[in-house]
């Protein structure tokens, strides 16, 4: 996925330019063990800004289609992480990283051409998924 490649390297110009204007994500902070929230694009630039000083990797495990009737309209991708880390992660004691415990729900513009949605923290769910575990 070309935007994770941008997001792991830290480039945050090139993973913005992949987000729709009024894209929104959800993220854990998993020194507070709650979600955050990021929605336009200041909002998703300064997330960049941050996760790319953290270092953050997101190591995919694998994508799946979570929409698999096309007539719907919707373009969703699922993505399963085999590994994530950061500075904070190993500040925490997590110096390999951890195993997500959630995956991460990708919406796509209508056109395909661009991300709205990038759901990678349980916005709306159970906040201790953000509890990190080795």
């Amino acid at each position: 996925m070309v935007w994770l490649d941008a997001y792991n390297a830290g480039r945050v110009e090139a993973a913005l330019v992949l987000m729709a204007d009024n894209a929104g994500i959800s993220d854990c902070d998993y020194r507070a063990v709650h979600v955050i929230t990021a929605d336009g694009k200041e909002a998703l630039r300064q997330w960049l800004v941050d996760r790319a000083a953290d270092h953050d990797q997101l190591i995919v495990d694998h994508i799946f289609n979570e929409n698999p009737d096309p007539a719907s309209g919707s373009h969703v991708i699922g993505v399963v992480y085999a590994r994530r880390t950061s500075d904070t992660l190993r500040a925490l004691g997590f110096g390999s990283g951890i195993d997500p415990r959630s995956a991460t729900k990708v919406v796509f513009t209508s056109t395909d051409d661009r991300i709205r949605s990038f759901a990678n923290g349980p916005f709306g769910g159970d906040q201790q998924l953000c509890r990190p575990e080795g």
